[in-house]
This record gives structure tokens, sequence and C-alpha cells, in this order.
């Protein structure tokens, strides 16, 4: 009981329970501490794991959308390169065009304003209308093929025409698809860089 009465032995006593409680205090904070590093060290993984899942589908769409690009560049050069031949037919044909865009040609044929040529069949016919009557009595079997030509091409180039909207929309699809892969990887990134960040300051 002495000893406990000198103030140096008590000093000495509340010193040693100081330091105690201190150290485990330390240690429960690094306990704390390595916890969350943890947790940060596993999100961190994660986080690698689904960039690595976004840079797949990153060059999966990129490469998608080469391919529907140069889908519709065929198709495009396909439709230029087939008006570019049906209007050297009707060149070829003038006087049956024109006997067509006058209604000349019978019962039987007809031009359907509608007709996806319709602009150039008038551009063709031009000023030989007035003598297309005669003509088309004279050379009827031509006038006829020329229509149906005609119908042919309109279906033709409307078939491309859709598959070239198809196209489009895959190739919109595809931007969307790619932007919104974009907008994630980067918002990931700076999620990584965040956890990074705190990893190193929990290791200072």
């Amino acid at each position: 009981m002495k000893n406990f009465k000198n103030p140096l032995a008590l000093l000495l006593v509340f010193t040693i329970l100081f330091v105690s409680c201190d150290n485990k205090k330390q240690k429960e904070l690094a306990r704390q501490k390595n916890y969350e590093i943890g947790i940060l060290q596993s999100k961190l993984m994660d986080y690698q794991s689904y960039r690595n899942l976004l840079d797949s589908e990153l060059i999966n769409q990129q490469a998608k959308l080469t391919d529907h690009s140069r889908s519709k560049f065929q198709l495009e050069s396909k439709l230029a390169d087939y008006e570019n031949r049906v209007m050297a037919y009707l060149m070829d044909h003038k006087m049956a065009v024109a006997c067509i865009v006058g209604g000349l040609g019978g019962a039987t044929v007809s031009f359907d304003t509608t007709n996806e040529f319709s602009r150039e069949v008038k551009n063709v016919a031009g000023a030989v209308t007035a003598i297309s009557a005669i003509y088309a009595i004279l050379n009827y079997s031509e006038v006829s093929e020329v229509a149906d030509v005609l119908v042919q091409a309109d279906s033709h180039v409307k078939n491309i025409k859709k598959e070239i909207g198809k196209v489009d929309a895959l190739i919109k699809n595809t931007k969307y698809a790619l932007g919104d892969k974009e907008r994630k990887l980067i918002a990931l990134k700076k999620n990584m860089v965040a956890t990074r960040t705190r990893i190193e300051q929990l290791n200072i």
C-alpha cells in the first residue's frame, strides 16, 4: 500500500496503463486500416475484371461498326453502279422512254410516277415526246421491254435502299452501344483512380 502512496509509483502505474490502452487503440486502428485496404483491393480487382469486359465489348462494337460501315459502302456503290447502268439503258432507248411517258405504249404499258427513275425518265424523254406516237406503233416490243426494265429497276433499287436503311439502323444502334460502353469505361477509370488513391493514403 505504501508504494501506491508514492507519487512516482502512481505515475508509473498510470503510464503503464496509458501505454497499454494506446497500444490496444493502435492495434485496433491498424486492424481497421488493413480491413479497409483489403476491401478496397478486392473492389479494385472487381473493377479490373469489369474493365477487361468493357474493353472486350468495345473492341467487338468497334468491329461491328466497321463491318456495318463497310456493308453500307458496298450497298451504296452497288446502287450507284446499278443506277448508272439503268440510265445508260434508258439513254439507248430514248424514243421508247418518250412513248412510255406519253402514255403511248398501249394498255399493257403505263408509266408509274412513283418509280425510282421517274425523274430520270422524264428528262430522257425530253423533246422527243412529240414524235413518239408513231414510234410507239412501229416499235411496240421495244417500248414494252423498256417498261418491264423500268418496273424491275424500280423494284431492285427499292430493295437496295431498304437494305441500306437496315444497315443505317444497325450503325445507329452500334454507335449508341459503343458510346454507352465508352461512358461506362470513363466512369470506371475514375473509380479505379479514386480507389488506388485511397489505398495509397491508408498505406502511409
